[in-house]
């Protein structure tokens, strides 16, 4: 439920930017289920510094809690 959630999100607020021709490794590890492949994709992505940082945290967290957990702290 929350990787669905935050796809929902990411989708509603990138429109059609958000498609595998310009993500294509997020939607590469979403079609294998790798959740903590796309966290990674999204922390290492431009939309990463242009979105504030406790909603970006979050929607990584939804794909995988421990992600940013391991690789900020």
């Amino acid at each position: 439920e929350p990787v669905r959630r935050a796809l929902v999100e990411l989708w509603f607020n990138m429109g059609s930017r958000f498609n595998a021709k310009l993500w294509p490794k997020f939607f590469a590890a979403l079609n294998r289920s790798d959740y903590t492949g796309c966290a990674k994709s999204l922390a290492n992505s431009k939309w990463y510094s242009q979105v504030q940082p406790n909603r970006s945290h979050r929607l990584i967290s939804a794909f995988d809690p421990q992600y940013l957990a391991a690789t900020v702290a």
